[in-house]
């Protein structure tokens, strides 16, 4: 539906915006990718726990993918773009 919306010019879309988007969908394929590594490690090294083991490798992949998305954020948007952000959160 968006499609024809965009084809017809009923839906005009910033170029800034589509590339945002696609950053965006690099992080996340990116964020994909180092979930599904640790994961799988975590599957070998975890292995001998009888006691909290998925809890643990929940917790590990929780802090792997907050470091990650964090890092991927920063790094194709920049700093600028963070500060630009905390002050329009301010301001409300």
């Amino acid at each position: 539906m968006l499609g024809f919306a965009i084809r017809r010019g009923f839906l005009v879309v910033k170029t800034s915006l589509k590339a945002s988007l696609l950053k965006f969908l690099g992080v996340g394929i990116l964020l994909a990718a180092a979930l599904w590594g640790t994961a799988l490690a975590l599957e070998t090294l975890l292995a001998p726990m009888r006691a909290f083991r998925d809890e643990t490798a929940l917790l590990i992949l929780i802090v792997v993918g907050a470091v990650v998305y964090g890092a991927a954020i920063l790094l194709v948007f920049g700093l600028g773009w963070l500060k630009s952000l905390m002050r329009s959160a301010e301001r409300g």
